[in-house]
């Protein structure tokens, strides 16, 4: 799991210099930049963590912690409601399925509908402020486009921690 992390990781900073060569005009990846390169330091300590502590389940629920954390931060200055990665958080709840029992795959979906629902909520109300990785995407949604979003992802999270920890038993 963490190889694959790493090569998700490497192919996003990929993608984005790509993306940055491509534009026109410089889009705002200061941000995201941060976020990857938090990514990779965690990386260090998940690695640092299974070498020296003996307790695989708490590594493994940091592990999960940390990568809610980061795909909150990429969905954030990717644009939130306009941000094409909200996918990774079922990749996330995938790797939860696959390294933890069934329960701590349910709660994984749990804090990742959660979180994505908090940072829509924040984007709709104007608490929260996404970084659009294209300007021109920035517009008002309907209350009802913005619920559709939210219970769509949240619909999915959970569909994918039922299957996937069918597949991890």
């Amino acid at each position: 799991i963490l190889i694959l992390r790493a090569a998700l990781l490497t192919g996003l900073v990929v993608l984005l210099f790509i993306f940055q060569m491509q534009a026109s005009e410089p889009p705002p990846i200061q941000l995201i930049s941060v976020v990857i390169g938090f990514a990779y330091f965690l990386f260090l300590v998940y690695i640092l963590l299974l070498r020296f502590c003996s307790n695989f389940v708490w590594v493994a629920t940091a592990l999960v912690s940390g990568d809610l954390a980061v795909v909150a931060g990429i969905l954030y200055s990717t644009g939130g409601i306009e941000s094409p990665f909200s996918f990774l958080n079922i990749l996330t709840i995938i790797a939860t399925g696959i390294i933890l029992p069934r329960t701590a795959c349910y709660l994984a979906a749990s804090a990742a509908g959660i979180v994505y629902g908090l940072l829509l909520d924040f984007q709709f109300y104007g608490i929260l402020n996404p970084i659009f990785l294209f300007p021109n995407a920035a517009s008002f949604y309907e209350r009802g486009y913005v619920f559709y979003i939210i219970f769509i992802n949240i619909i999915s999270s959970y569909s994918v921690a039922f299957l996937s920890s069918i597949l991890a038993q």
